[in-house]
C-alpha cells in the first residue's frame, strides 16, 4: 500500500511535467482559486497563482488552517523549490527542500533529486518526453522503480508501465508490476484510468491520504469560457458522483 501510495503522488507531479499543461493559460487569468476535494473529507485548499502556475497553498479542514506552502519554479515551469510556512502542530515555519534538476539541450529533463530520491529519464521521443526512467532511494543505494512511458499524438501519457522493488528485509525483495492506462479529453485532463497489476491485486485498493483506488476510473469535467475546469465527476461501477469543485478569483 505504501508503495502504491508513493506511485500515486508521484504522478500528480509527472502529469505537470510530461503531460500537457492544459491548463497553464487558462489559469493565467485568474490570481487565485479555492478547490474543494470531496473525497477526501471535505478537505479545502486554497491556491494562489503567478503567470498560472501555483505559488503557495493552504490547506483546511473544517475551517481550521492546516498548513501553508510556497512554491518556486526554474524558467522551463518545473519546481525546484518547496517552502513550508506554517503547520498547525509547529506554528510558522520556514522549512525548505530543494528540487535539484537537471537538463540536456535547454530544456529536456534528465534527472530530479528530492528528499533522497533521484529520478533519471532517458529514452526522449520525437516529442522530446521521457520514455524510460529509473528511480533509486540514494540514501540506502537501492533502485527502487524502473517506469516504462507511452504517449499520445498531444503529448498527454498514456501508459505507464512500472517494474518496482520493496525490500523487506535483508534477504526479502518484493517485487510488482503495475500498469497504468490513460484516456484524455480534448482539452488534455484524464477521463479514464484503468490499471493492472502483478501479482494481482483486490479492488478497491485502500489509500492514506487519498481516495481508493479501482480497476477502471472515469471523469467528466464542466469547464468555464476559459477552458479551466470548475466541476470534476468521477464514475467508477456505474455510479457517478461530484468529488471536485473549484471557484476562481481574478
Amino acid at each position: 500500500m505504501k508503495q502504491t501510495f508513493f506511485i500515486y503522488t508521484f504522478l500528480v507531479w509527472t502529469s505537470l511535467i510530461f503531460c500537457q499543461k492544459n491548463e497553464i493559460d487558462g489559469l493565467k487569468k485568474y490570481r487565485a482559486y479555492t478547490e474543494k476535494n470531496l473525497e477526501s473529507n471535505h478537505w479545502v485548499s486554497k491556491f494562489t497563482l503567478t503567470n498560472g502556475l501555483i505559488s503557495s497553498r493552504e490547506s483546511y479542514f473544517k475551517g481550521e488552517k492546516r498548513s501553508r506552502y510556497e512554491f518556486e519554479y526554474d524558467k522551463y515551469g518545473n519546481k525546484i523549490m518547496e517552502i513550508r510556512t506554517f503547520d498547525i502542530n509547529e506554528g510558522f515555519i520556514s522549512d525548505t527542500v530543494r528540487i535539484d534538476l537537471s537538463y540536456v539541450e535547454d530544456s529536456l529533463l534528465t534527472k530530479r533529486k528530492h528528499l533522497g530520491m533521484l529520478e533519471k529519464y532517458s529514452d526522449f521521443n520525437a516529442q522530446g518526453k521521457p520514455q524510460n526512467l529509473e528511480r533509486t532511494d540514494v540514501i540506502f543505494d537501492f533502485q527502487t522503480e524502473k517506469e516504462l512511458y507511452e504517449y499520445d499524438k498531444r503529448g498527454n501519457i498514456s501508459k505507464i508501465t512500472t517494474y518496482s522493488e520493496t525490500r523487506k528485509d535483508d534477504k526479502t525483495i518484493e517485487k510488482q508490476t503495475e500498469i497504468l492506462s490513460y484516456l484524455y479529453d480534448n482539452r488534455g485532463n484524464e477521463i479514464e484510468i484503468r490499471r493492472e497489476y502483478s501479482p494481482e491485486q483486490e479492488f478497491p485498493i485502500y489509500m492514506i491520504g487519498g481516495p481508493s483506488l479501482y480497476p477502471v476510473e472515469n471523469y467528466r469535467y464542466v469547464y468555464n469560457k476559459h477552458g479551466v475546469w470548475t466541476k470534476k465527476f468521477k464514475t467508477v461501477n456505474g455510479r457517478e458522483k461530484l468529488i471536485r469543485k473549484r471557484k476562481l478569483e481574478k
